[in-house]
């Protein structure tokens, strides 16, 4: 899965026609329009002013065996399970099921395997199929109306109007990161970020690029390596925020990485590092932008921006408090997670027990979305 190939062709003479490419590295704190700064972090409790659970409505027909993706959009609540159900399950705001995508095969509208989706604005419904090369789109009802055929693959890519922004464009398996773009109107394709960053660091980018949707039209994603956070929008891709004072992998641990010469290894090496290696899970609400900072995500940051103070909590807190173990994304003015219940865990089990909307929840139901906003 992780193994380096050639590139094909195609791909070749599409990178080599680029004009626009540029280094992540080429961007500095300078070019930033907001600094948040680690040495300012406050020490808080979790105060929270909004509090939902919504459970999920579970049926023959709808039975989601994992969650991969979850996206709060137009009034729904799309839920992907690309690894056991290979489908997209529809419900609205109140977790009723609408409907699901399950269309597997290789006719017209028919897919292998999905590894991601995204939704336009209109409500029309992207799915990428990963062996097909190619992307399905779905009226907001269901309805299959049209393949985009790709030339090459893709491993996670997010919507914006008329372009599709491709994470690690590849002939197939290639596992450096890169960012390209692709204009729908004029079948066009822009590598955007080339790999020079992570080649001369010699560290393989064992996790994808993870696009993370805050509200409406403004997603974030921050490469590995990078104490840049970049910004997605109908303006193209620019620095966003910027994270400086984390605290540094000691240069005996890159030391370390770079040793080893099995890209497996190295990537476990980087999985099991306490400091910075990338942010991620970055998401905003009409308050607070959040992230974390490390790969073992054992602190959630918080960056008010009103009043610009910077919080920081522990991962065991949103557990004990909401159930969550990250926050999953936003829907505008709250944070969201999904939670699998377990009764072994007394945290799920005093949530059933003392929410009144969780009173029909029975074991093997549906995963439960929480919705949330937080005061400080």
């Amino acid at each position: 899965m992780k193994q380096t190939v050639l590139f094909s062709t195609f791909l070749f003479l599409v990178l080599s026609s680029c004009t626009n490419t540029i280094n992540i590295s080429d961007y500095t704190f300078e070019d930033v329009p907001v600094i948040i700064d680690m040495d300012k972090v406050k020490k808080d409790t979790l105060k929270i002013n909004y509090l939902k659970y919504i459970p999920l409505e579970t049926t023959d027909e709808c039975l989601i065996g994992g969650i991969n993706k979850t996206i709060i959009k137009n009034s729904r609540i799309y839920v992907g399970d690309f690894s056991i159900a290979n489908a997209l399950f529809v419900f609205d705001l109140n977790g009723r099921f609408l409907f699901k995508i399950a269309r597997m095969g290789h006719g017209p509208g028919e897919y292998i395997r999905i590894v991601d989706f995204d939704i336009q604005t209109n409500g029309d419904i992207y799915l990428y199929d990963t062996f097909g090369k190619k992307f399905l789109v779905f009226e907001s009802n269901g309805e299959y109306l049209n393949t985009i055929q790709m030339e090459y693959g893709n491993r996670h890519f997010c919507l914006i109007d008329n372009k599709l922004y491709l994470s690690k464009p590849y002939g197939y398996g290639d596992g450096f990161a890169s960012l390209a773009s692709y204009d729908m109107n004029n079948n066009k394709t822009e590598i955007l970020f080339d790999k020079k960053y992570l080649y001369d660091n010699k560290i393989s980018d064992f996790r994808e690029f993870d696009f993370c949707y805050s509200p409406d039209t403004v997603i974030y994603f921050a490469p590995k390596l990078s104490k840049i956070i970049f910004s997605i929008d109908r303006k193209g891709v620019h620095p966003a925020l910027g994270v400086k004072n984390l605290k540094e992998t000691p240069k005996h641990t890159i030391e370390t990485w770079l040793r080893e010469e099995d890209v497996i290894k190295r990537s476990e090496l980087m999985m099991e590092n306490p400091y910075f290696v990338d942010l991620s899970y970055v998401f905003e609400n009409n308050n607070y932008i959040c992230f974390v900072y490390n790969t073992i995500v054992k602190e959630l940051v918080l960056y008010n921006k009103h009043s610009e103070l910077i919080f920081q909590f522990s991962r065991e807190i949103l557990f004990s408090s909401l159930g969550i173990e990250i926050i999953k994304g936003s829907t505008g003015k709250c944070f969201f997670g999904v939670i699998e219940f377990n009764t072994g865990f007394k945290e799920h089990k005093k949530i059933l027990e003392s929410r009144e909307e969780l009173k029909n929840w029975r074991e093997d139901d549906n995963p439960v979305v929480v919705v949330f906003n937080l005061d400080n």
